[in-house]
């Protein structure tokens, strides 16, 4: 979503970039709530203990707080760690 939104953005109409903000939205969601749920089921003493699993955490904090601090231009550079993200996938 990242790469194609970087591709179109600077052509793109106000409805292109309220998509890609929905979906950013909708991707940062459902992987927050996918590490809650492995979170949860897994003990966590040995959840720390997986590389991915760190991994996994450092992204979505990053993907939270590039959603929560849009305006600030440090942290709208964040949105590029999950790029990483699909090293895992």
């Amino acid at each position: 979503v990242n790469v194609g939104e970087a591709q179109v953005s600077h052509n793109a109409t106000q409805q292109a970039k309220d998509v890609f903000k929905a979906l950013d939205i909708f991707f940062t969601t459902a992987f927050a709530v996918e590490l809650c749920l492995n979170l949860a089921v897994h003990e966590i003493n040995t959840w720390f203990y997986d590389g991915w699993n760190v991994f996994d955490l450092i992204i979505v904090i990053f993907s939270i707080l590039s959603l929560s601090f849009e305006g600030i231009p440090v942290v709208s550079n964040l949105r590029l760690l999950r790029v990483f993200r699909t090293v895992r996938l």
